[in-house]
Parts: structure tokens; C-alpha cells; sequence
């Protein structure tokens, strides 16, 4: 998602995304390096918020090659192609820490304990090191999925209809966050002026 100079935000998607997400015209993918930096040439974004990356722990802990390219090094091609005076935005995750030491606070110090969590730490270390840049960790993003199949709120909803347990962990505490909710918490921190690390929780 990006806010142009004159004002208008602008949401991507990844280029195999079907169907396209309600509002979504366009598509790039992070991990195609040349399209990255042809895109930047020809437009200048005020503002890019960066949602993408692979979250699902299984698949990370499966295949950590594809977790890294994903959520590594397509995080660097956008730092190192986004135009100096843009402004990034960088949505990332608590599985940063490793859980034995909470609550966190911004300044705690990371601790990942999965593949997941840490291509979170190494694409949070890219965009920290550029200027005018924020990291946005949040627990569990929770709400209605694009397709209405590959969500979250889209399995537990399946499992009630059914009458199946729901059981996701039964040792952890996480807090969860509305998407909805986060969504515009997220975009009032890209519109101000903080730098740095905000954790986004819920009450």
C-alpha cells in the first residue's frame, strides 16, 4: 500500500493473487528485483506501508529458504528501490520474541525462537537502518480474509459450523488485533512522524 504525493493510497498485491482483494488493481512482487526498482523509477510514492511476507509458522519452519526470500530479501529490494525520501512503513510481528520474558515493550530486546520470527528480526533490522522509517509489531491480526478461505476468523468459523474443536495453543497468551482496527492504527502511525518501533495491542 502506498500514498502518492497528491494524496491517493494505493493498494498491491502479489502479481498470483486470485481473485484480486475488493480495491486492488495493481500487483508486484517483492522478489522480483528488476520490476522493484523499474516500478520506483517511474513513481515516487509519498508514503509505502508494507504488509507483505509469509506468516504462516508451518510453512516457515518447512521451508525456511522460501520464508527468507519472501520475508527477507523481498524487504530489502523494497529499502534498497523505495525512493530515499519516501517514507516506509513496515508491518511485522511478537513472534520477534520467544515468550518467556513478556510483556514486551518497544525496547526489549528481540529473542525469536522459529524461522518466522526470525526473517521478522532481519527485515526489521533493513528498514530500522533506513531513515524515516517504523516498525509495527502486532500479535494476532484477526478478521475476514480476502477469499473468506485463508484467514484465521475464516478457520474458526469453519470448525464452529461444524462443531469441531477449535484448539490452535494451548501455551501461549498473544493479544489479538481486529484487522480492521489495525488497519487504521497502522495508517494514523505512517501519517505522524514516529520512527522507530510501535507495538500495536489490543485491550
Amino acid at each position: 500500500l502506498w500514498q502518492a504525493a497528491a494524496g491517493a493510497l494505493v493498494g498491491f498485491c502479489n502479481a498470483s493473487t486470485r481473485p484480486l482483494p475488493a480495491g486492488i488493481t495493481r500487483a508486484i512482487d517483492l522478489d522480483d528485483e528488476p520490476a522493484v526498482c523499474g516500478l520506483f523509477g517511474r513513481e515516487r510514492p509519498a508514503l509505502i506501508i508494507n504488509c507483505a511476507g509469509v506468516c504462516d509458522v508451518e510453512t516457515c519452519e518447512r521451508s525456511p529458504d522460501f520464508a527468507w526470500a519472501v520475508n527477507v530479501e523481498g524487504t530489502r529490494a523494497l529499502v534498497a528501490h523505495a525512493p530515499p525520501g519516501t517514507r516506509l512503513v513496515h508491518c511485522s510481528s511478537d513472534h520477534v520474541f520467544g515468550g518467556d520474558h513478556g510483556p514486551y515493550r518497544e525496547d526489549s530486546p528481540t529473542a525469536p525462537i522459529s524461522v518466522y520470527g526470525r526473517t521478522r528480526v532481519a527485515a526489521e533490522q533493513l528498514v530500522l537502518a533506513r531513515p524515516n522509517s517504523v516498525v509495527v509489531r502486532a500479535g494476532l491480526w484477526i478478521g475476514p480474509s480476502a477469499t473468506g478461505r485463508i484467514g484465521h476468523l475464516d478457520w474458526l468459523r469453519h470448525r464452529h459450523r461444524r462443531g469441531l474443536p477449535m484448539t490452535v495453543v494451548t501455551d501461549e497468551h498473544r493479544t489479538a488485533v481486529w484487522a480492521e482496527d489495525g488497519a487504521r492504527r497502522v495508517l494514523a502511525i505512517a501519517r505522524s512522524d514516529v520512527t522507530g518501533v510501535r507495538h500495536l495491542t489490543a485491550t
